[in-house]
């Protein structure tokens, strides 16, 4: 036992510590926690009620999600800052398409701001969307010639470029792969803005660490039809 609390599951940690010291939360107590030796049924609450309604799985889905959140994610921003400023940093055309380099500033106190990469096919479309991580921007081209509108966004360990917004909500404990798959999202904000996007065919894809991201930015926003998570 330290500090009346439940010996720990991992090494002794001061950010851990502190962390518990600011927002008085303690370490789970296993015993009361329920165990599922396979993957628990997705079609009952934690408690074990069937899910038996479609109002029923709306309740479900917010209990996952805030499971989730509150044993490995951490927690998000409760609103959604507004995009205030749209720069094209450069514009052209290559593989038959206009390609756009665009850095989107948003409401924070501090003016976070991200640089996404964008192909838009030619014609009027409408266009399904596709997004991927910086370090695969090869799939986006693949996606582009399929009649994809596709946009890179800095999510990855090569490109990250989060930190201005775990800096623009210090009361948000977000992991780094939730503030990648949150920024996902700020990104799709844009894109679904363009009169060509298809909002009803919007898709992401991401290798390992960068699949598992796709999947937490497919279960927080519903925007992502479909997801591409892909493992070595």
């Amino acid at each position: 036992m330290k500090n009346g609390m439940m010996p720990y599951t991992i090494p002794p940690s001061e950010a851990f510590d502190s962390w518990l010291a600011e927002t008085g939360e303690t370490a789970p107590d296993k015993a009361s926690l329920r165990a599922f030796p396979d993957l628990p049924p997705l079609l009952s609450f934690y408690d074990g009620t069937p899910v038996a309604s479609a109002d029923d799985w709306e309740r479900r889905k917010a209990e996952i999600k805030q499971l989730l959140c509150h044993y490995f994610l951490g927690t998000f921003p409760e609103t959604v800052p507004a995009l205030i400023e749209l720069e094209t940093l450069a514009e052209g055309e290559e593989r038959g398409t206009v390609r756009r380099e665009l850095r989107l500033t948003f409401d924070t106190v501090n003016r976070a701001s991200f640089r996404i990469e964008l192909w838009i096919p030619e014609g009027e479309g409408p266009f399904p969307v596709f997004l991927t991580q910086a370090n695969h921007r090869r799939w986006g081209l693949s996606l582009l010639s399929r009649g994809y509108i596709v946009c890179v966004y800095p999510g990855a360990d090569a490109d990250d470029q989060t930190a201005a917004f775990a800096e623009a909500y210090p009361a948000c404990d977000w992991r780094l792969i939730a503030r990648r798959a949150w920024l996902a999202s700020r990104a799709l904000d844009y894109v679904l803005t363009l009169p060509q996007a298809d909002g009803g065919k919007v898709a992401i894809a991401g290798h390992s660490r960068n699949g598992k991201q796709s999947l937490i930015a497919a279960a927080f926003d519903e925007r992502f039809r479909a997801v591409v998570s892909g493992s070595s």
